[in-house]
C-alpha cells in the first residue's frame, strides 16, 4: 500500500478567501480534469451546510490539492470553473455534493462520477477507500468520516484527510476508463453520470411525512396517528431551537413508543422513559402537550 500522498504532490493549499480562491480558479480552469468532493456537518445542526470543498488537478507533473473553506470565503466566483465552461468534473457519489455546491451557487456540470463507473464495470465494493485500495494500491483512512466540519480552526490532520478524499480521484478516474474503454462501456456510464446529476439538481419532490414513513406508524390508531404528528412536530421545533439533528432530541422510535403509550402525567412519561432511551426530561412538558 501506497501512503495517502504521493512523492510528486504539491502542498496542499488552504484557502480562506476569495482572492486566494480566485487564483486557484485562474490555476485549475486549464486543467482537463478537476477531482470534487465537499464536506458539510448535517450529523451536528438542524440544517447542514456547506462547510469545505475539496479541488485537486493536474499541474507540471504534480497533483494541485485546494481545501477551501466555505465559512471564510463564498463559492459563488467557482460557478464558472464548476459549471458547463469548466474542466470535467471528477467525484466519488456526487448527489449530495452537487446538491449542496448548488445551493451554494456554483451548480455542477460536466461530471464523471467514479461509483457508477465502478458499479457499472462489476465492483462489488464502490467505496473511495475501497476502490483506492484494490485499483491503485492507496491506502485512505476515513476514520474522519463522521467528523464535526464545521468546527474551526482546521487541524493539520484534518487537511491531510480532506486531501485525500481528492489526491487520487482523477488517477481512480483514469484507471475506470481505460477498464470502460476496453469493453465499449463509457457510453453506458456517461448517460448514467449525466442522469445522476440531472436527479440530485432537480426540485425535490414533496416526500411524505417523516411521522407517516416511520416504521409501525401505520399500526396505529387514529388517536396514535395524531399523537405521533405532534410529537413529531414537537422533536422539529426542539431541534430547530437547539440547532442540532432531530435524532439528538430523541429518536423516531421513542416517539412512537410514547404514540402506543399516551403517558398523561410526568411519572407516566417518566416510567416510558424507564425502557426508552432518549426523552430528555427538558422536553418532558412538549411531550406531554404533544399527547
Amino acid at each position: 500500500m501506497k501512503d495517502a500522498r504521493g512523492p510528486g504532490d504539491a502542498p496542499v493549499l488552504r484557502i480562506d478567501t476569495e482572492l486566494a480562491l480566485a487564483a486557484v480558479a485562474a490555476r485549475a480552469v486549464g486543467a482537463e480534469r478537476l477531482a470534487v468532493d465537499v464536506e458539510a456537518n448535517g450529523l451536528f445542526v438542524y440544517r447542514p451546510a456547506l462547510c469545505v470543498l475539496q479541488l485537486a488537478w493536474p499541474e507540471d507533473g504534480a497533483v494541485v490539492v485546494a481545501i477551501v473553506d466555505t465559512f471564510a470565503a463564498s463559492i459563488a466566483p467557482l460557478a464558472p470553473l464548476l459549471g458547463a465552461s469548466g474542466p470535467i468534473k471528477v467525484l466519488h457519489d456526487l448527489t449530495f455534493d452537487a446538491r449542496l455546491l448548488a445551493e451554494a451557487g456554483a451548480p455542477l456540470a460536466r461530471v464523471r462520477d467514479t461509483s457508477v463507473a465502478a458499479r457499472l464495470l462489476g465492483h462489488k465494493a464502490t467505496g473511495l477507500a475501497s476502490l483506492l485500495a484494490s485499483l491503485l494500491g492507496v491506502h485512505h483512512d476515513k476514520h474522519l468520516q463522521q467528523h464535526d466540519w464545521g468546527r474551526r480552526p482546521l487541524r493539520d490532520a484534518e487537511i491531510e484527510y480532506l486531501a485525500g478524499d481528492v489526491r487520487h480521484l482523477l488517477a481512480l478516474d483514469e484507471r475506470l476508463e481505460r477498464a470502460a474503454a476496453a469493453i465499449d462501456l463509457a457510453p453506458e456510464i456517461e448517460e448514467e453520470c449525466a442522469y445522476k446529476l440531472a436527479t440530485a439538481l432537480a426540485p425535490r419532490r414533496v416526500a411524505r411525512p417523516g411521522y407517516v414513513r416511520q416504521k409501525g406508524a401505520a399500526a396505529l390508531d387514529a388517536v396514535g396517528r395524531a399523537v405521533v404528528r405532534r410529537l413529531w412536530l414537537a422533536r422539529e421545533e426542539a431541534a430547530a431551537k437547539e440547532d442540532v439533528p432531530p435524532f439528538k432530541v430523541t429518536s423516531s422510535e421513542a416517539l412512537l413508543e410514547l404514540a402506543h403509550k399516551r403517558p398523561a402525567s410526568a411519572e407516566a412519561l417518566r416510567a416510558v422513559r424507564a425502557a426508552t432511551a432518549g426523552l430528555a426530561s427538558k422536553h418532558a412538558a412538549s411531550w406531554l402537550a404533544a399527547i
